[in-house]
């Protein structure tokens, strides 16, 4: 039986870019669907901060999108996408990132704004 060795998460004070949030295992399986997906299949609201740190534009403001403070309040921090739901909604084609919630949200407050 392999002995796996502990993962020490980072503190903050540690932490120097966003990417320092994303584990190594994590870090692997994003980089390995991306490399499979066609960029025209990722949702056009995915952001990429650094290499495999990864939040949803519709969570962040815009103009909170340069907030650089690395902390756990931070709005790309808190927009993160994870492997999971990268892999689920996000890189998943038109017709999975069109079922996100977040996704609907923004389609229906641009409809509105468009009928006023």
């Amino acid at each position: 039986m392999t002995k796996e060795r502990p993962v020490r998460l980072k503190t903050w004070a540690e932490v120097k870019s966003l990417d320092d949030c994303v584990g190594e295992g994590e870090a692997r399986v994003i980089k390995w669907v991306l490399s499979r997906i066609s960029p025209q299949n990722l949702c056009p609201f995915l952001q990429r901060e650094g290499e495999v740190f990864y939040y949803c534009g519709v969570l962040v403001p815009p103009e909170k999108r340069d907030d650089d403070e690395l902390s756990p309040l931070n709005p790309k921090f808190l927009g993160r996408v994870n492997y999971a739901e990268l892999q689920l909604w996000c890189a998943g084609g038109r017709e999975r990132y069109e079922k996100c919630i977040y996704y609907q949200n923004h389609q229906r407050i641009r409809e509105v704004a468009a009928e006023t």
